[in-house]
């Protein structure tokens, strides 16, 4: 599903992904390197990102 709205999936070097984005409706929630380590994980509250967490957790 989509919603037609551009967004940023992937961030990719040299042709290589070097960065993944998880979505939870229209905010990204997540962000992970091409090995699947947690990068950032963004939490949102009525008014946006309310707190931002450096992670290294393997998805």
């Amino acid at each position: 599903m989509t919603t037609g709205r551009p967004r940023r999936i992937e961030k990719k070097y040299d042709g290589r992904t070097i960065l993944k984005y998880v979505y939870d409706g229209d905010h990204c929630i997540a962000e992970y390197d091409a090995g699947g380590n947690l990068k950032r994980k963004y939490i949102y509250g009525p008014g946006g990102v309310v707190a931002r967490k450096e992670g290294s957790e393997k998805r």
